[in-house]
């Protein structure tokens, strides 16, 4: 907005600028020195954090091969007291009792040892004698005649073979013991399978450490067993065994039945003989797994850094620019209300709002001036708008109130008639919604629109007594009587109908014409109207050219004849006006009462009834017939 009561050459805002920018330069200059400090103050205990990292890899991988050395010849010993049980079951026969204890005893400690896998007994002549494996190992890499043909006669300890199943990434270890009777003969074989991946997945290592790397070789190099890299494809990572023991010699000249350790190529790197057995257990762990805790301190200090930093400086810019923004966004604020009251003036729109828990409600100054009132005789409460608002309307409003309250509504649209301070009645249409509601659902504010819709409900209304009444008249047209013939009848409501043309009524037309005509009918509904007396309450219907239907609602058959009568006095008690002339107009009356006739439905008295009109004319005219029901004679009885 533009303020006339400066001059062109006033600029507020430039003292601003200029002290801002040296602000900038200021705190540009105060971030730099705190992140030198900081990174200063942290450098120390980061370069210690990595030196403990790094004395912790070393330690934890010996620990690492130490412990899964350990639990390879713990469950090869276990292995082997399997194999050298299994060869015993070939000193039985298969019908023997102790052939089936100690079967069971075999299968119990197999289903009992995660990394037993299981067992085959093997006669001396190479057949299966019995065998338990639980699943994973594969008996195509085990030949029974090979084992008695290849260690029949050298069977002085375990002999350990390796046997990988084809298809899988599962290695096995096969543990061979022969048996033999106290004469020397050679009854059979046990074979004892050990899972490799079992041992690796019990051992700590294999716990504590997912992404290591763990080799199983015999003294004399040859690869036994080697797990696969957490890290998928990524298997370039891992040292090679040869480039392993080179980088170990580096680092110690021990032998390789004590632990050996190093930490080389992004690696922690040890080695470990097996207690008792000629195998070595390598090991190799990604020095992330250590080394990760010290990059992620230097890195926070960084970023904790270069953000105060950054932060420093956009802070001081923010508050620098605040006031400008600020002035900028109420200058927009204040031409955004602008446009909003001017839309809901021009659409003839106020707003409301409401809050639920104190009962306040604001409406518009513009609604209270169009209904007379003055804002100080119009306090901000709900209750004072109910007050106003018309009884029928203000119960539909308390049940949308509880819609509202209770959560099963969250918008509403009511057409409402509020008095206005001269005593009338406007119609306006109320839309709102909540706003706000509590954590729990319950609403707390509602806002909405009114809107005068007076002029749309006059035009409602004149459409809706156009389609009910007869535009000469002012009558219940026939489409009213038809609805109004669907009602029930019976003993407990009672109707009187009474149906009346007028006499004649062609001659008038033709002797005078249709505006006399139109005339006449006026006279006599006008007679006819004045002649009901307040308490009869009847209806009266236009439902064709001369032709009129009354209908007495709570009067017998008797009763609404009586005023049939009056009716036919009133209407040619006195000539009435046709154009020129004066005329003497009568009507004939048929009347029928619902206590005459079986009637289920007002419908059922109009036969009746208009049959006893025109009995009236057939009788001459001007006079008051009343339907006589039909009773049957009595039949004579044989004698």
């Amino acid at each position: 907005m533009i303020d006339g009561t400066r001059g062109p050459a006033a600029d507020p805002h430039g003292e601003s600028r200029r002290g801002g920018g040296r602000i900038v330069v200021l705190s540009v200059g105060l971030a730099l020195l705190l992140l030198v400090l900081v990174l200063a103050v942290l450098a120390v205990p980061t370069l210690q954090e990595y030196r403990r990292a790094e004395a912790t890899g070393v330690e934890r991988v010996g620990l690492a091969a130490a412990g899964y050395a350990e639990r390879v010849a713990s469950l090869l010993e276990r292995a082997d007291h399997l194999a050298v049980a299994a060869a015993r079951l070939s000193a039985f026969r298969a019908e023997d009792e102790g052939f089936t204890v100690l079967r069971d005893s075999l299968t119990r400690d197999v289903r009992w040892t995660p990394a037993l896998d299981g067992y085959v007994t093997v006669t001396a002549d190479g057949k299966i004698l019995d065998q338990f494996l639980k699943g994973r190992a594969d008996m195509r890499a085990f030949s029974g005649p090979a084992v008695v043909s290849r260690n029949r006669d050298h069977w002085s300890g375990p002999v350990v073979r390796v046997a990988r199943p084809m298809g899988r990434q599962a290695w096995f270890l096969a543990l061979e013991r022969g048996e033999w009777t106290q004469n020397g003969e050679f009854t059979g074989a046990g074979v004892a399978f050990l899972s490799l991946e079992s041992a690796l997945r019990e051992a700590v290592v294999g716990r504590l450490f997912e992404n290591a790397l763990i080799r199983l070789q015999d003294q004399g190099g040859v690869l036994l067993f080697e797990s696969r890299s957490a890290e998928g494809d990524a298997g370039q990572l891992w040292l090679s065994p040869q480039r392993h023991k080179a980088v170990l010699d580096l680092y110690s000249n021990d032998a390789v039945s004590a632990v050996q350790t190093g930490w080389s190529d992004g690696l922690f790197l040890a080695s470990q003989r097996v207690p008792g057995l000629p195998l070595v257990v390598s090991v190799q762990i990604p020095e992330a797994v250590f080394m990760a805790g010290a990059e992620r301190s230097l890195l926070t200090v960084m970023g904790v850094a270069a953000g105060a930093a950054v932060m420093t400086l956009l802070i001081l810019t923010v508050i620098l620019r605040d006031r400008v923004i600020q002035r900028r966004a109420e200058g927009r604020l204040r031409e955004a209300e602008e446009r909003l009251r001017f839309a809901l003036f021009a659409g003839g729109l106020s707003l409301w709002e409401l809050w639920f828990d104190s009962g306040r409600m604001e409406i518009a100054d513009r609604v209270i001036g169009s209904l007379g009132y003055r804002r100080s005789a119009w306090p901000p409460r709900l209750r004072t708008v109910l007050r106003r608002i018309h009884p029928e309307d203000r119960r539909v409003l308390r049940g949308l109130w509880q819609q509202l309250r209770g959560g099963d509504l969250s918008r509403c649209s009511l057409d409402i008639r509020i008095r206005t301070a001269a005593g009338g009645w406007v119609w306006n249409r109320a839309d709102g919604r909540i706003a706000d509601r509590r954590p729990d659902g319950v609403p707390l504010r509602m806002i909405g629109v009114l809107h005068d819709v007076s002029a749309e409900k006059g035009r409602e209304e004149t459409l809706t007594y156009a389609a009910t009444h007869d535009p000469l008249l002012g009558l219940l047209n026939r489409q009213v009587f038809d609805d109004a013939c669907r009602a029930a009848c019976g003993p407990d409501t009672r109707f009187g109908m009474i149906v009346f043309d007028i006499d004649h009524f062609k001659r008038v037309n033709d002797g005078f014409g249709h505006a006399a005509g139109d005339q006449v009918l006026k006279t006599v509904v006008a007679r006819v109207r004045g002649a009901l007396r307040l308490e009869e309450n009847g209806q009266l219907f236009r439902i064709g050219g001369e032709e009129f239907v009354l209908l007495l609602p709570g009067v017998c058959a008797v009763a609404a004849a009586a005023v049939a009568d009056r009716l036919r006095r009133a209407v040619g008690g006195q000539p009435m006006t046709a154009g020129p002339a004066a005329l003497t107009v009568t009507a004939s009356f048929g009347v029928c009462g619902s206590d005459q006739i079986s009637a289920v439905t007002v419908g059922d008295l109009f036969g009746p009834a208009d049959a006893a009109l025109y009995a009236a004319k057939d009788g001459g005219r001007n006079q008051v017939v009343l339907h006589r029901p039909v009773v049957p004679e009595p039949q004579a009885s044989g004698g």
